[in-house]
């Protein structure tokens, strides 16, 4: 009994051993995508009334636990349309409490702002993935991507006008990338960014950003309405202006730092924004300008060089004079682009197109001081020693005191009286004492004759026309 007993249990045993053997390992429970959705509405609800309640840590414990969760399940089910537009709301949230510990945290805000832009990165890409799956462009999903992306973007676009209100334009130019990276159509944020951008002297990234051809989009898949009407053109505008704004800065640099390449940069800026707007006369203006102040960085290693961008500082100043005229509301302009052509050509010693624009520079603006001295030194360099002198008298005069025209007229007294009965009574007189003489120098001026005369207490010395 006993051995029949011994043996049925080693025979029970021994099947038991072979069943075992035989078998399949445990399996881990399946991961299910609907259960990984709900698990993340639930982290997602709790998360919410953390930080209603102010329980920072615990939000952020909870958020990220949504964020995990929410993850996983698209991961899962990358056909679910809710799923991306709930998990880009648990991203948002998650790095807008990134954000908010920044000021706050001890060594750790690059490592926390790079965090909070690589999730907003993923806010807008899992927000675009909607419309990529069944069902994404209809209904509650296409509503709630219009509310929710809007909400964010519209949180974000206002903290970013704050911060250029307040001219913290680095702040500024941060929100306004969140607001491009949750929803990249909408032109606005890349426009505010770029002029924040500019502001705070990042303008090769601006540049860069306004380069780019998302900037010119205007429609929104979700139908989401701009605030704004934009337009490729006005985008255009901005682009050419930061383009404006490097070559103005790259100048400068150039000018202060004897930097040739800056030189080189500045101007082929100039060059793409005259390609953009041929004949435009403040673009042409500037660019003169750039190639006269450049003409001196160039010179210091090249005078022949140098002279030759002088020249073409002058073609600039010319080409703009001409889209301007003299005689109208912006002469002023006129007479700049006149004058600075006018340098040009006395640094690229160009003497007759220095005295063939200066004539004509005095014509135009014959109480300037600075046109009658750089006449005075051209006459003197052309062997014209009187028409030299009477020049410089007229530069010193006009750069003098002005003497009241009634005065002069009561007290003349020789050539100055019989000068009142032949030409009628001056328009203008000036008046400055010589330094090396100590004599009285006294112009009289009858503009709309174009004529001057020089005296020394009442007596003639010499008479300059102009424009005749």
């Amino acid at each position: 009994m006993i051995l029949r007993l011994r043996g049925i249990l080693l025979l029970t045993m021994a099947l038991a051993l072979t069943a075992g053997w035989l078998a399949p390992p445990a399996q881990a429970q399946k991961i299910n995508c609907s259960n990984e959705h709900r698990s993340g509405k639930l982290y997602f609800d709790q998360y919410a009334k953390a930080k209603a309640q102010n329980r920072t840590d615990e939000a952020m414990s909870l958020v990220a636990k949504a964020v995990a969760t929410f993850g996983l399940a698209v991961e899962l089910c990358p056909d679910k349309p809710d799923y991306h537009w709930r998990y880009s709301l648990a991203l948002a949230e998650q790095a807008n409490m990134y954000l908010g510990q920044i000021p706050f945290s001890t060594g750790g805000s690059d490592t926390l702002l790079a965090g909070a832009v690589e999730k907003f990165a993923l806010v807008g890409e899992h927000f675009e993935a909607v419309k990529d799956v069944k069902d994404g462009l209809k209904g509650k999903n296409r509503k709630a991507v219009r509310e929710n992306r809007g909400h964010y973007w519209v949180d974000h676009y206002n903290e970013g006008l704050d911060y250029m209100s307040d001219e913290d334009f680095e702040s500024a130019a941060l929100h306004f990338k969140i607001c491009r990276l949750i929803n990249p159509h909408d032109p606005r944020a890349y426009l505010q960014e770029a002029v924040s951008l500019i502001s705070a002297d990042r303008r090769e990234e601006a540049l860069a950003l306004v380069q780019t051809e998302r900037m010119f989009e205007t429609e929104d898949w979700t139908g989401y309405e701009y605030k704004i009407e934009a337009s490729s053109e006005r985008f255009a505008t901005v682009q050419r202006n930061i383009f404006r704004e490097r070559a103005r800065f790259l100048a400068e640099k150039a000018d202060e730092e004897n930097d040739l390449d800056k030189l080189d940069r500045a101007i082929s800026d100039y060059d793409q924004l005259l390609e953009w707007t041929p004949g435009d006369a403040n673009l042409l203006f500037e660019r003169g300008l750039v190639k006269l102040t450049g003409g001196a960085v160039v010179t210091l290693t090249d005078s022949t060089a140098g002279a030759t961008m002088y020249s073409e500082a002058a073609v600039d100043f010319r080409a703009a004079a001409d889209v301007v005229p003299a005689d109208g509301e912006n002469a002023q302009f006129h007479a700049d682009c006149v004058f600075n052509e006018l340098q040009a050509y006395v640094n690229a010693a160009n003497e007759p197109k220095a005295l063939e624009v200066n004539l004509e520079y005095v014509c135009i603006q014959s109480t300037d001081p600075a046109g009658w001295q750089f006449l005075a030194a051209a006459l003197i360099g052309g062997g014209d020693s009187a028409g030299a002198v009477a020049a410089l008298m007229m530069s010193r005069s006009l750069a003098g005191s002005e003497v009241p025209v009634e005065a002069a007229v009561g007290n003349a007294t020789a050539d100055d009286k019989a000068a009142v009965t032949e030409l009628g009574d001056p328009g203008l007189v000036m008046t400055y004492q010589e330094q090396s003489s100590g004599n009285q120098i006294t112009t009289w001026l009858w503009p709309e004759k174009k004529l001057a005369r020089h005296y020394i207490l009442g007596t003639f010395i010499s008479e300059v026309t102009w424009c005749q």
